[in-house]
């Protein structure tokens, strides 16, 4: 049988005059276990920043593309971090967090 390995990005914003984007990860085989996987600090919420933080997150994860496939990646609405995302992991579904989706509907019907 197969197991699908969860891996959950988010970005941390107001915790200082940069970023901290962390990846943690959910290993199938141990009940109730969440790991870090990566944290990266950074300056800009840019295209380049995202195509740096992905290449060293490839790099450690040192994953084969038959790997990739029992994959899931759940983010933020992140538009630029999602195009790198599926750019730089081919093989890895990406899927909205269910609680970012349910806050940004709330934070739109606020107007």
């Amino acid at each position: 049988m197969k197991h699908i390995c969860m891996i959950w990005s988010d970005t941390t914003f107001n915790m200082w005059e940069g970023f901290v984007t962390s990846v943690v990860y959910k290993n199938p085989n141990l009940e109730n276990k969440i790991f870090v996987r990566f944290v990266y600090l950074h300056q800009l919420l840019d295209k380049k920043t995202y195509i740096e933080l992905l290449a060293h997150l490839s790099y450690i994860m040192n994953l084969k593309l038959s790997e990739e496939s029992l994959r899931t990646m759940i983010t933020d609405s992140d538009a630029q971090m999602i195009k790198v995302w599926i750019n730089t992991f081919k093989n890895i579904d990406q899927q909205l967090c269910f609680i970012h989706f349910c806050k940004n509907i709330k934070d739109k019907m606020k107007y």
